[in-house]
């Protein structure tokens, strides 16, 4: 990644020590985890926003003039956030210098329900997945069948999740708002 000074800040937090809705008063666009998560999750620009789990490798999109991170204690380990205001390299879903095969979009809106979209060109390695409006409950389905447990993602925000997938499930969080998604899967073959 190519960044240009002083467009993005690289944080360390030590956990050990509990923090809930600690506020940081860093603006950005982006925030980037780029170790392990520990349990760790973020609020952006208010506490009582609703919270977005971090993984690593996790880039999180939305304005924000501040985030809210929580975390459990972990003792002798820390997490380091990458916050910027531009991404300026081209986005390779793999990571560096390793480019995807393929790629395939589903879009729609979330309903009340579970609704089950398939990859028809096959299992997807990598998602890039935009929400707006409403918040969404989503799961991953391998090839296998097996469904992956669920995960809340806000509103108007761009998510990136490495995982091999077949099916991808949404429904709204509250079954009478509306939730519009965007769904990109890259396809990786050997």
């Amino acid at each position: 990644m190519i960044f240009k000074d002083p467009l993005y800040k690289l944080v360390s937090y030590d956990l050990s020590t509990v923090r809930t809705d600690y506020e940081i008063n860093i603006a950005g666009n982006y925030i980037i985890l780029t170790t392990k998560a520990f349990g760790a999750s973020v609020k952006l620009e208010r506490n009582t926003n609703a919270s977005i789990k971090l993984t690593y490798g996790c880039k999180i999109q939305g304005d924000f003039n501040r985030f809210y991170l929580t975390n459990p204690v972990v003792t002798g380990r820390s997490i380091t956030l990458l916050i910027t205001t531009d991404l300026l390299y081209e986005l390779k879903p793999s990571g560096i210098g390793e480019a995807y095969d393929d790629s395939e979009v589903l879009n729609g809106v979330g309903g009340a329900t579970y609704t089950n979209h398939k990859f028809l060109k096959g299992p997807m390695s990598m998602f890039q997945i935009t929400i707006w409006d409403k918040p969404a409950i989503i799961k991953f389905c391998s090839v296998y069948g097996v469904w992956s447990g669920e995960e809340e993602l806000v509103a108007n925000v761009i998510y990136y999740k490495n995982i091999n997938a077949l099916w991808i499930g949404i429904k709204n969080k509250a079954p009478t708002d509306i939730a519009r998604f965007e769904f990109v899967g890259y396809i990786k073959t050997l």
